[in-house]
């Protein structure tokens, strides 16, 4: 995941909406991507930019890395803000906000201290396991036993 990196920059900030952001898009049915990172260099002051939308059937990742959803067990670098999520729109009347769960995290990026109030970040496992491959996309029931994944926690 360190030697195979796709990059992208574009955001919400150049005129994309958020969803055009995306520097990787996956569509269909039946994807797997392995030792590779997923990044979108924008940066906060470019306000919202996705990395990899997923709009797909049986995906799945393995010993992938997402530098910029539910994050669980995964190293997070030091790109990101210690805020760790910023809002979806400039416009202060619309409170609405993503789903942000953290779960047993490492890597400069993943200290917690100092998230925005709106993101949850949580050490429950019981909470956390919804969504394991297993639970969230009956991985159990789709991915080859040839493709290496953890169904569960790792």
């Amino acid at each position: 995941m360190d030697s195979t990196i796709i990059t992208g920059n574009r955001s919400f900030i150049d005129g994309n909406k958020t969803y055009d952001s995306a520097t990787v898009r996956v569509f269909g049915i039946g994807f797997t991507a392995q030792d590779i990172t997923f990044r979108n260099d924008a940066g906060p002051i470019k306000h919202q930019a996705v990395a990899l939308m997923v709009k797909a059937d049986f995906a799945s990742f393995y010993r992938c890395r997402f530098d910029g959803t539910v994050i669980m067990e995964s190293y997070i670098g030091n790109l990101i803000n210690p805020k760790g999520w910023i809002e979806w729109t400039t416009d202060k009347s619309d409170i609405r906000h993503p789903y942000y769960l953290e779960y047993k995290n490492r890597g400069p990026g993943a200290i917690t201290e100092g998230r925005v109030t709106w993101a949850f970040v949580t050490t429950n496992p019981n909470i956390a396991s919804n969504f394991t491959a297993r639970h969230f996309i009956n991985g159990d029931k789709w991915i080859p036993a040839t493709i290496p994944h953890y169904l569960d926690f790792s």
